[in-house]
């Protein structure tokens, strides 16, 4: 009797070792999916996921961020804050909490509150990746301190020379200070990498214009306004009236 009890609690913790693992199992495969809809731009099937992984406390930190990151990327700011705050307050020395608050405060216009937020960034983490030297940069342009601004898009081109962001931000700080030729070469950098993007096209068309190469500016704004620019349609008018006269 007392060896078949035995067997009954044995065979019970089986069932529940078995279970255990099946869960997180489970919630494995959830978060992968998860991160794969988020890479493949599935941005509704991955809010999707990682709203149901936030209840999960281990996942805690990875949902709020992922989810914070999703609302930054559909320019939702004060949901974007709100699950990046609480990433933050989960892992408050995490570089990627750290960086990506300060994007997300940067957007909202907070720029004392983003500058304070990188400032947090230790000297050794500040070059994994070239996130936390773009920021800087975006906040020394909000603050018409171009040539500062220039220094920080350097540092983040070295450590990435591939984004085009970054590349497109150095080219307007360089718009700014009136170096349009230092300018082309990044933003043609940047159509490179990305050819989709209008507001590179806008940038290089302004490029273009000032160094007097109108039929490339032309060609540059029509670009911008096939890919939905705006302010490229009255830049496109003003420069097909230049070659008219």
């Amino acid at each position: 009797m007392k060896n078949k009890r035995i067997l009954a609690l044995v065979f019970g913790a089986i069932i529940l070792l078995v279970s255990s693992s099946g869960f997180a199992s489970e919630t494995e495969d959830l978060l992968q999916q998860a991160r794969n809809a988020y890479f493949a731009g599935d941005f509704q099937e991955a809010e999707s996921l990682f709203i149901e992984l936030k209840e999960r406390e281990e996942f805690g930190w990875e949902a709020n961020f992922y989810l914070g990151m999703i609302y930054l990327q559909r320019d939702q700011l004060e949901e974007a804050d709100r699950f990046m705050q609480q990433a933050y307050n989960l892992r408050p020395d995490n570089y990627f909490s750290l960086v990506n608050y300060a994007r997300i405060l940067y957007r909202e216009g907070h720029l004392d509150e983003a500058s304070a937020m990188l400032d947090q960034v230790s000297e050794e983490n500040r070059t994994t990746t070239e996130s936390y030297f773009n920021t800087r940069g975006l906040l020394a342009m909000a603050g018409e301190e171009y040539e500062k601004a220039i220094e920080y898009f350097l540092r983040a081109i070295d450590i990435n020379p591939e984004n085009y962001y970054v590349l497109n931000n150095l080219g307007l700080a360089l718009i700014r200070t009136g170096d349009f030729q230092e300018a082309k070469t990044h933003l043609e950098k940047a159509v490179e990498q990305d050819p989709q993007e209008a507001f590179i096209y806008n940038n290089l068309g302004i490029v273009y214009e000032n160094l007097n190469q109108l039929e490339a500016a032309r060609e540059s704004y029509e670009r911008a306004v096939e890919l939905n620019h705006q302010q490229a349609e009255q830049n496109l008018k003003r420069v097909t009236e230049k070659l008219a006269d």
